[in-house]
């Protein structure tokens, strides 16, 4: 039997405050998923890239977490 710290690691850090392979195409997303071994932060499945499902599948972790995390705003003038 596995034991829970081979799938949760409570002290690793998220790795940016948003879907980090997003921001690097320029894209956007809808909920952001909080891998819960490595902290990958990657969009849910209603976003265009499903990159939190794509990260569980190519890195073999298995235990991911819904994540609100508080985005700077950015005042339009």
């Amino acid at each position: 039997m596995s034991d829970v710290s081979d799938f949760i690691r409570s002290d690793v850090p998220p790795s940016g405050p948003g879907c980090v392979d997003c921001e690097s195409l320029g894209s956007w997303w809808l909920h952001l998923r909080r891998c819960a071994f490595c902290g990958h932060i990657g969009c849910c499945d209603d976003s265009l890239h499903k990159h939190a499902t794509k990260h569980a599948h190519s890195s073999g972790h298995r235990a991911v977490s819904y994540t609100h995390l508080t985005l700077p705003t950015k005042r339009i003038v």
